[in-house]
């Protein structure tokens, strides 16, 4: 599901958007990468 949703994100809003709510979701779920 998230990846669809990455998926998503990606092919309609700009790339650093797209960082930036990667980031915040990592932030919040705690997980590095």
């Amino acid at each position: 599901m998230l990846s669809i949703t990455i998926h998503i994100l990606n092919e309609n809003v700009t790339q650093p958007l797209v960082d930036v709510i990667l980031h915040n979701l990592v932030k919040d779920d705690k997980v590095h990468y």
